[in-house]
C-alpha cells in the first residue's frame, strides 16, 4: 500500500523536523543518501525511504515488489514513512540551494 499523502502542514512540520537534525543524524542521512545512490542507482541527495515511495507511486518503475515491501516494512516503524522521508529531502534540499545560491551571489 502506498503513502498516503502529506497535507501542506504535515509537510511543514517534517521540513522544520529535518531542518533540525544533528550531526550524528545528519552523517547517518549522507550515509543512506550514498547506498542510494549507490546501491539502487537512484537521485544524488535522495534517501532509500524516499527512492522507495517514489517507485511505488510510479506506475512505470522497475522493481516495484521489492519497493512496496520495503516501504510497508518502514511504515511499521514509522507510519508514513516515505512521505515523511520525502519531505524531509526536500528540506535538505532546499537549504543547500539556499546556502549555494546566497555564495554565487555575494
Amino acid at each position: 500500500m502506498a503513502d498516503a499523502a502529506l497535507t501542506p502542514e504535515q509537510i511543514a512540520l517534517q521540513e522544520a523536523r529535518a531542518g533540525r537534525e544533528g550531526y550524528i543524524h545528519r552523517v547517518l542521512v549522507a550515509f543512506d543518501q550514498f547506498w542510494n545512490v549507490a546501491g539502487t542507482g537512484g537521485l544524488p541527495d535522495e534517501t532509500i525511504s524516499a527512492h522507495t515511495r517514489r517507485v511505488v507511486d510510479d506506475p512505470n518503475a522497475k522493481h516495484k515488489l521489492l519497493a512496496k515491501v520495503l516501504n510497508h516494512l518502514l511504515d511499521d516503524i514509522q507510519p508514513n514513512h516515505g512521505a515523511k522521508a520525502e519531505a524531509g529531502d526536500l528540506e535538505r534540499a532546499q537549504t543547500v540551494e539556499a546556502t549555494e545560491t546566497k555564495a554565487l551571489t555575494e
